[in-house]
């Protein structure tokens, strides 16, 4: 997906909301920062100002495979990408994006609004933003999911966080 982000062909991500909430009376009901939040129905959702992510006009920083250019220190242009292809072998193994230090991303993305949805409410236009680029984009975005949260993960249908982004505002050493 880094590919995408660079292209600027994704500027949506989903994450599982934690905990989900339950069924309560009416609405649904969660536990988030020792704080309890009660939604009427799925649109009211969409007021929750406090998510782990950030509002409109906040910045998120992009993790992504990476390894330092050997004899290097903390300097952002001596950072091999794994998105970029293939490089020397000599250089070393490649780390995992979630050890991935903040000086080594290139990458910066705005938002521009996050929601809560159900992940199965996604639309065509939503899978394309996604960074699909096969169609129907719904059951390749269907497909992706399944494969990184495990077989049933559709059917289980959860709430999601919806974060809209611009295309990257700042992409270090990217190809033009």
């Amino acid at each position: 997906m880094v590919r995408a982000l660079l292209a600027g062909t994704k500027t949506q991500t989903r994450r599982i909301v934690k905990p989900q909430p339950l069924p309560h009376g009416t609405g649904w009901r969660t536990r988030w920062r020792n704080a309890e939040i009660f939604w009427e129905d799925a649109e009211a959702a969409q007021a929750v100002d406090r998510n782990p992510y950030g509002s409109a006009g906040d910045s998120l920083w992009v993790k992504e495979t990476w390894r330092p250019v050997p004899g290097a220190k903390d300097d952002p242009m001596q950072v091999r990408y794994r998105a970029d292809g293939e490089a020397p072998a000599d250089e070393g193994a490649w780390r995992s994006s979630l050890f991935m230090p903040r000086w080594a991303s290139r990458i910066t993305l705005a938002i521009v609004e996050v929601r809560v949805e159900r992940l199965n409410r996604i639309s065509e236009a939503d899978a394309l933003a996604e960074g699909m680029s096969v169609s129907p984009a719904t059951q390749a975005y269907r497909a992706q999911w399944e494969a990184m949260h495990g077989p049933n993960s559709w059917a289980q249908n959860p709430w999601v966080w919806v974060v809209e982004f611009e295309p990257p505002v700042r992409a270090v050493g990217a190809a033009a």
